[in-house]
């Protein structure tokens, strides 16, 4: 005669996943604002270091011709404004990993640089396009402030 197997339970139960799956989305709630912030300051530091760079080529020029270049391609970049990704280097206008657009606009004169914001960028709102003078005053249009954003 056959004896009945006990009943035996292998795996685990829908509450148990419940609790692992709300615990997931707890976790998440909380690292994803703290991500997203840091990857619009990653972009925004490359933003900064490309607008140095550029200043310093504006000097360099200076230097040489003895007049400020009105024009980014003076200077030997690639046309009148370019974009950049995130880790800095320079992109395609029409790249996925675009996230600001480096350019440079007469500002009575002496050329303003400025890096404004695409894509993702976009909704950083505390720093907004950043500017920089060839006398070296650093500018931001968001809520920041220049001291939170340079």
């Amino acid at each position: 005669m056959r004896r009945p197997v006990p009943y035996s339970v292998a795996g685990i139960t829908l509450a148990e996943l419940l609790l692992v799956v709300a615990l997931i989305g707890i976790l998440l709630v909380l690292a994803l604002p703290g991500y997203r912030q840091h990857v619009l300051e990653t972009g925004r530091r490359a933003a900064t270091a490309e607008l140095r760079a550029v200043l310093a080529a504006q000097e360099q020029f200076f230097a040489q011709h003895h007049r400020y270049a009105l024009q980014l391609n003076e200077l030997g970049l690639p046309g009148a404004s370019y974009a950049i990704d995130a880790q800095g280097n320079r992109v395609s206008a029409a790249s996925r990993q675009r996230i600001y657009l480096i350019g440079s606009r007469d500002d009575g004169g002496s050329p303003l640089l400025y890096a404004r914001p695409l894509l993702g960028q976009v909704s950083d709102s505390r720093c907004g396009t950043l500017s920089l003078t060839v006398t070296g005053r650093r500018l931001a249009s968001g809520q920041g402030g220049v001291a939170m954003c340079w």
